[in-house]
């Protein structure tokens, strides 16, 4: 389980996030929705390690780490998966699942096992990333996240600007990573029904505070999300 409590964060001394809370459990997922400018990917930044606590804690399974870094986390399977420069643009295909495939220290994953899994994927091995159209390179993104066996997924706006098909295609796949038993944070701001269909719990933050919070079905009834949305 991946919790904040009171989390306190942003850049040099000026905070973004203030006293958010959130709890992803263990084997669940949940949505993190909200407009351009709320937070969401510096929460996503400060739970996988990568930005410090200016106060609150933050806790994996119940053991506070705000002392922690970016390397720590990913040691313990924090996976984050940003919004952008989430490959390496100038690798080919194969270099960056090469390259996923030994990032967890003292785990070894199988490349092997993706380009099964999305046959794409072998037939642009020897392609540059950088040359990926938008939904494949966010494919080998999550599938590069997964070679390092995650404990906790972390996905900053996977869909974020994708096609419609693209973005329908990705998100079923986080829907068979979160069946999977893969705990799952899910940031969205695009299109927010392709991921309350497939998590269990959403959270709207809005100008770095948690204005909302509640089961899927909450946020789809009709009009409710749109009403929260504008609440931003």
């Amino acid at each position: 389980m991946l919790e904040a409590r009171g989390l306190i964060a942003g850049y040099g001394a000026l905070p973004v996030l203030h006293e958010v809370s959130v709890v992803i459990p263990s084997g669940g997922a949940v949505a993190i929705l909200g407009p351009n400018g709320a937070g969401k990917s510096t929460l996503m930044k400060t739970l996988a390690g990568q930005l410090p606590t200016m106060g609150g804690e933050r806790l994996l399974d119940g053991v506070r780490y705000d002392g922690r870094d970016a390397e720590w986390a990913t040691r313990q399977g924090v996976v984050l998966v940003p919004q952008d420069n989430n490959v390496f643009a100038d690798l080919t295909v194969l270099e960056n699942l090469r390259i996923a495939a030994r990032a967890r220290r003292g785990v070894r994953g199988d490349i092997d096992e993706p380009m099964e899994r999305f046959p794409i994927l072998r037939e642009r091995a020897g392609q540059h990333a950088g040359s990926l159209s938008g939904g494949e390179r966010q494919l080998l993104a999550i599938s590069c996240a997964l070679l390092m066996q995650p404990t906790v997924l972390l996905l900053d706006e996977p869909t974020t600007g994708l096609a419609p098909m693209a973005a329908a295609r990705t998100a079923e796949i986080i829907g068979e990573v979160i069946k999977g038993g893969t705990t799952v944070a899910w940031v969205v701001e695009q299109r927010p029904e392709l991921a309350l269909e497939r998590v269990d719990r959403a959270y709207l933050l809005t100008a770095g505070e948690i204005r909302f919070e509640g089961e899927p079905g909450a946020f789809l009834e009709e009009r409710r999300l749109e009403e929260l949305m504008l609440q931003g």
